[in-house]
């Protein structure tokens, strides 16, 4: 996974993770960034009631909102807006889905693994919109798991 790391913490910046599951990435953000702001989203309801449970667990700041709905779609009031993308979307090919040993079908949904024939049809649709919603000088960040 890709680390990234901003100069200082007093760094004000506009982030969005999409697919955020868990939270983990945006929460983490949150917390390190807390004069940033940033929006999360997941097509999963459930993932996004836990998310938003871990992170009022974990901070008293308010600088993160969770939205539901697939990848962009959810934040089209930020379009141009966005200084950072992240995104850590299902990325397995579907032959090899089928091949994963059951312990890893059953700990994460099908939904959150398999990404398409080849794996990349979710990157190529947040990278295709990445530009829309991206500042000029914006950073798109994914994790690299191949």
């Amino acid at each position: 996974m890709y680390l990234i790391f901003l100069e200082t913490s007093q760094k004000k910046l506009f982030f969005a993770e999409l697919g955020t599951g868990s939270g983990a990435i945006s929460i983490a953000l949150a917390l390190a960034y807390p004069l940033s702001y940033g929006v999360a989203t997941d097509v999963d309801q459930d993932a996004l009631e836990i998310a938003t449970e871990n992170y009022i667990s974990s901070s008293k700041h308010s600088n993160l909102k969770f939205y539901c709905g697939n990848w962009w779609s959810p934040l089209e009031s930020f379009k141009g807006k966005l200084d950072l993308a992240i995104s850590n979307p299902p990325y397995i090919p579907r032959n090899t889905y089928e091949e994963l040993p059951k312990e890893v079908k059953n700990f994460e949904p099908k939904v959150a693994l398999l990404g398409g024939e080849d794996g990349l049809k979710h990157i190529r649709e947040i990278i295709q919109k990445a530009p829309l919603f991206l500042k000029k000088e914006g950073l798109a960040n994914f994790r690299e798991s191949f």
